[in-house]
């Protein structure tokens, strides 16, 4: 029989808050973290508690990692995420995410992509009110003008729309790398995919 590990409790957190703190998304951390949620029967609820908490932080790259990481431990193991995701007030939080007059657009662009893998990977098999809630939100603010904190700084408009579907196919070739790298073998940061998907994004 499988032990959990209470050592490992303490690790999550202090892995996500390293992890989130860097100037861009460490891939071996985060599989790191992969690893420590998936061998502590509380990890997924300890790490969905916290990167709840920094999607709210106002560093527009925490929030982004803070996604990044939700979407990788969703990846690794969809199944002991499900309840953690489509908890109540993590919907809640993010649906007061969207609707955030200061969002930055490419968070928007990340919620919404996100959002969307989120809601088809657990319709049927659990309630994702919560999550279709805040992806209406979503919607609504993409068909209303707005001032983020790029356009306060005088740069243009985005497009949610088409960011959005650019975000989508970007996901989808990073999940079907990600299906074929092993962490153990090789510098997560360096695979040559994920870096032509870090420079499409620059």
């Amino acid at each position: 029989m499988f032990l959990f590990s209470k050592k490992s409790s303490s690790e999550i957190t202090s892995k996500i808050e390293q992890t989130v703190n860097q100037e861009t998304v460490d891939w071996t951390s985060v599989f790191e973290i992969c690893k420590l949620v998936s061998q502590n029967k509380s990890g997924a609820k300890e790490a969905r508690k916290l990167l709840q908490k920094k999607m709210m932080d106002n560093n527009p790259r925490i929030q982004m990692t803070s996604l990044e990481i939700m979407n990788a431990l969703i990846e690794n193991d969809w199944r002991t995420m499900q309840a953690e995701v489509t908890a109540k007030s993590f919907g809640e939080d993010l649906c007061r995410l969207a609707s955030s007059k200061s969002i930055d657009p490419a968070v928007m662009v990340k919620l919404a992509e996100s959002l969307d893998g989120w809601i088809v990977r657990y319709q049927g098999v659990s309630k994702t009110e919560a999550l279709v809630k805040a992806q209406e939100e979503i919607v609504k603010q993409a068909t209303m003008p707005r001032r983020g904190i790029r356009q306060s700084l005088e740069q243009p408009e985005v497009n949610i729309r088409e960011m959005i579907e650019v975000a989508k196919n970007s996901a989808q070739v990073l999940s079907q790398t990600l299906s074929f790298t092993d962490p153990t073998k090789e510098d997560i940061s360096k695979n040559t995919l994920i870096q032509v998907r870090i420079l499409c994004k620059m």
